[in-house]
């Protein structure tokens, strides 16, 4: 027998006892409906409590619903008043008072209070509340003699001895409600299971699959064109096809009038058939799949892999950077890339430095030689001479990685943690432009280029003088992520390409965030938080909106997160130090990027619920 489907209803007050009927009357034999009260202090437990008993969907309106959207990473099916509800509420209010106020959850539907207004010919006051500490001071605030709300609204009013109006659901509106939660929860259920069997008759299938855009750009590369093409670990989605695969490039087969072209294709060394076929849709063509098959299985060995070659394998094809600051330094070193003169690449750890070093090689007019890249921290003093130079025995002739170099591009990483005979060997071959193997006497010249990445100013202090005027003929600055914000969000989701995350689940509120924190880690860190996201990712199913800018925050990490707001704004530590607004304006700030309520903040800040309203009323500010 399938599994009930399982849909909990959040309630509070009047609600629970509308919904209780629909319990009993439910007509779905494979959906179990859960009641469980709740309000916005008791939510996240209730919640909690109810996705371990393995109930995927939930109903909830008012506050509850507003609570919900901002925190759970489950599913939620909206109660939502309309303005015929709220008109009626508000001729209730005429047999009780004449100061309406209708008080409403911060981020729950908008209340049209022009339209009521003048529907009910009645001045309205809108309370906007967050958390029960905020409701009970809004309402004690208020000049208002009836109060307009749910339950919880209502006890509130009741204990501050003023009248109240219930504003409840139908039952109507409740199986509605219902009826699109089952829904709902079956549509999942089967998305999901299709989703699984199509991915693995994709990744498992004996053929090679492609599929790329109309612009030639990948969106599939299941597992078996991987293998076939030696791409295993190589970060493919979004990257034309034709810059990995130049015989495969779609675009020369759209050229055609063909909706199918076979063809033999040596790849990788093994001969494959290959196939391109256009997918259409209403007459467009949206896309080309590509499929490979073995034709022929002799292998044939590359010029490349015979001679041992070291390759820089990114371009400037791959560069994402639309900033000013990441325009200028590709710019910058566009113009460097066919200077023969040693050069300097600098940025703080993660920046990119290498990447930007491997796309100068492949820029310049040696992009055909070796590009080797020398860890010279890990070069010991004893060894220095035979690794740098080469050396001649008995053997025979063994070359060192300055010889390999050939008219190619020499990469020093952490120069600065070199030691003094290393540095040494460097400065030799700089000065004199020319070596000996070590126990050989032919003359052997250096030809290739020299670029030296390093960290920062201070790296300058642990690097002998001589040699760093040898090194330092021109330089480069590679900035940090911080200051090409606009970047993150881009950066982000290539990093992620391969890790099925879609690019639209991203929206304004990601993109906040990805600019808000300073990375100090930079791009190391943003591939580091990409791999956490991924895997957070995969622990949840079905996960909505909301929860996916959950995890990203745990991604980064909530703490992190946290002190890096703190260290933007001190002043919410130095009393005097910003007004009143400002200091408002930075806790809704923390807020609203975080998504806390005002409970979590309170307990961030070591703060009561009481004490932080008072903050925010009167601008007092936080006391050491």
């Amino acid at each position: 027998m399938t599994e009930k489907y399982k849909i909990c209803i959040l309630t509070y007050g009047k609600l629970g006892e509308i919904a209780q009927k629909v319990v009993k009357e439910s007509e779905y034999e494979d959906t179990e409906i859960m009641l469980r009260e709740s309000n916005t202090d008791t939510i996240h437990q209730v919640v909690d409590a109810a996705v371990g008993e393995g109930c995927e969907i939930f109903i909830a309106g008012g506050e509850n619903a507003a609570e919900f959207m901002r925190y759970s990473r489950e599913h939620l099916v909206e109660l939502r008043p309309g303005n015929i509800d709220y008109l009626k509420a508000l001729k209730k209010t005429s047999e009780l008072g004449q100061k309406p106020l209708i008080a409403a959850h911060r981020y729950g539907r908008s209340v049209d209070i022009a339209l009521l207004e003048e529907l009910s010919g009645k001045h309205i006051d809108l309370l906007l509340y967050e958390d029960s500490s905020e409701l009970f001071h809004g309402i004690s605030d208020s000049n208002a003699d009836v109060v307009i709300g749910t339950s919880h609204a209502l006890e509130i009013a009741q204990e501050l001895q003023k009248k109240g109006v219930l504003l409840y659901y139908s039952i109507e509106t409740i199986r509605s409600a219902v009826r699109r939660a089952r829904n709902l929860a079956q549509d999942l259920q089967m998305n999901a299971l299709q989703a699984k069997i199509n991915q693995a008759i994709i990744n498992y299938s004996p053929l090679g699959i492609a599929v790329t855009d109309e612009y030639g750009q990948i969106v599939l590369f299941n597992r078996t064109i991987r293998k076939q093409t030696g791409m295993e670990s190589a970060r493919v989605n979004g990257r034309q096809l034709s810059d990995l695969i130049p015989s495969l490039d779609p675009r020369t087969f759209l050229g055609s009038e063909n909706n199918q072209a076979d063809q033999r294709k040596l790849i990788n060394g093994t001969m494959l058939r290959c196939t391109q076929t256009r997918i259409d849709d209403r007459g467009k063509t949206i896309a080309v799949l590509t499929t490979l098959y073995p034709d022929n299985t002799r292998r044939t060995k590359s010029a490349g892999s015979e001679k041992g070659e070291f390759r820089a394998h990114y371009t400037w094809k791959d560069a994402i950077g639309n900033s000013p600051a990441a325009e200028t330094a590709i710019q910058q070193a566009k113009l460097l890339a066919d200077q023969i003169h040693p050069l300097v690449i600098k940025g703080e750890p993660g920046v990119g430095k290498n990447f930007f070093a491997q796309c100068i090689h492949n820029g310049s007019l040696h992009s055909g030689d070796p590009y080797i890249s020398i860890n010279t921290a890990a070069v010991p003093d004893q060894e220095a001479s035979r690794i740098l130079f080469g050396s001649e025995d008995s053997t025979g002739i063994h070359a060192g990685l300055l010889e390999l170099a050939k008219n190619g591009t020499v990469v020093l990483q952490e120069l600065d943690s070199a030691t003094e005979t290393v540095q040494s060997c460097f400065l030799k071959v700089l000065t004199e432009r020319q070596f000996r193997r070590l126990g050989g006497t032919n003359i052997i010249p250096f030809r290739a280029r020299v670029i030296t990445t390093i960290n920062n100013e201070h790296a300058r202090e642990h690097i002998r003088e001589n040699l760093w005027q040898r090194l330092s003929v021109f330089c480069l600055e590679v900035p940090p992520l911080r200051s090409r914000k606009e970047d993150i969000l881009p950066l982000f989701l290539h990093l992620s390409q391969d890790s099925g995350i879609n690019p639209r689940w991203f929206g304004t509120e990601a993109d906040e965030l990805f600019q808000f924190y300073s990375w100090p880690g930079n791009l190391s860190e943003l591939s580091s938080v990409c791999k956490r996201f991924a895997f957070l990712l995969r622990q949840v199913e079905k996960p909505s909106p909301s929860a996916r800018q959950n995890l990203l925050i745990q991604a980064i990490g909530e703490d992190v997160l946290f002190n890096d707001f703190l260290s933007r704004y001190p002043f919410l530590y130095h009393p005097g130090a910003a007004s009143p607004d400002e200091l408002a304006a930075a806790l809704d700030h923390i807020k609203h990027l975080l998504k806390y309520n005002n409970d979590k903040l309170a307990e961030k800040l070591s703060l009561s619920r009481t004490t932080l309203w008072r903050i925010k009323k009167t601008g007092q500010v936080i006391p050491e």
